[in-house]
């Protein structure tokens, strides 16, 4: 008869300690994305979120929102979570003209 471990093995144990911290801070950009999206199409204001890449969360908006939109988005990425710490949001805007010809 074959017994079988009781205990996990050291590999399984690290993988597990490892995963659920991964989870859970993939899951904070993907919850703001999602409010964000949500947010955006309620205005409808142009503005529009374009990509996702790991962290970062891409949004296209009229140059004269961009006030409006950089509050919006610290609001709705800042309370994405209930953390004991609050998550510290850094926006950069590059300004991106697109010629209509």
């Amino acid at each position: 008869m074959r017994r079988l471990p009781t205990r996990a093995n050291n590999a399984v144990e690290r993988q597990c300690s490892v995963t659920l911290p991964q989870m859970m801070e993939a899951d904070i950009p993907e919850t703001a994305a999602v409010g964000l999206d949500r947010m955006f199409r309620r205005r409808d204001k142009g503005a529009r979120m374009v990509m996702m890449v790991h962290d970062s969360i891409w949004v296209e908006a009229p140059a004269e929102q961009q006030s409006k939109v950089r509050e919006l988005m610290h609001s709705v990425i800042s309370g994405a979570n209930d953390l004991a710490m609050p998550l510290k949001v850094n926006s950069e805007w590059p300004l991106c003209a697109v010629d209509g010809t």
